[in-house]
């Protein structure tokens, strides 16, 4: 029974959070940080590792242990890819705060994305150790909060855990909560 209401609720929340930005990228050129290329590189890197994963949708919890391939790994962190921000149409979009540590950008009042909030922490030599992010959408049908994020080990370079929590509310429908707990070997 959790089976098919996982499916079914992972498809709706994947389908309701997917962004709608269609646009050329031909000479364009990325101003933030290149999330997307980061979890791409992670990913053809996690190969063979073991992901272990609980999720928790609304009162109901699994707990499951898989070898994603890249295509899966790229799958599970769907949601960070979903939280790059490099389009051509957000080039100007947020504000920007850089020192030594610590990336950051906040949609401009008055703009419009999916994403709110990106934080990326670089540790001593400039590398991200931990990236978080929030979005949050909403239309007639439906209304959307998502936070994630995922930290990097230290030694190993690869990602060692991360966190989705959401919260998705269809018209006539009650809301669904969700958490995705993960780590990784």
């Amino acid at each position: 029974m959790i089976n098919k209401h996982l499916v079914w609720t992972l498809a709706v929340l994947t389908l309701l959070s997917c962004q709608s930005e269609i646009s050329d990228r031909g000479d364009f050129v990325p101003p933030y940080f290149l999330l997307e290329e980061f979890v791409q590189k992670q990913a053809s890197e996690l190969e063979g590792k073991t992901l272990h994963k609980e999720i928790q949708i609304d009162e109901t919890k699994e707990t499951v242990n898989l070898s994603p391939d890249k295509d899966n790994w790229l799958q599970e962190l769907d949601f960070f890819i979903q939280a790059d921000i490099n389009r051509p149409s957000l080039a100007s979009a947020f504000d920007v705060f850089e020192d030594a540590n610590t990336l950051s950008y906040t949609l401009k009042k008055g703009e419009k994305s999916k994403l709110k909030f990106l934080k990326i922490e670089l540790n001593q030599n400039g590398d991200p150790y931990r990236i978080s992010f929030k979005m949050s959408g909403s239309n007639t049908f439906y209304e959307s909060n998502t936070n994630g994020w995922l930290t990097v080990d230290v030694n190993t370079g690869l990602i060692s855990r991360f966190e989705i929590t959401g919260k998705q509310k269809v018209s006539f429908l009650s809301p669904i909560e969700m958490q995705v707990r993960a780590s990784i070997e």
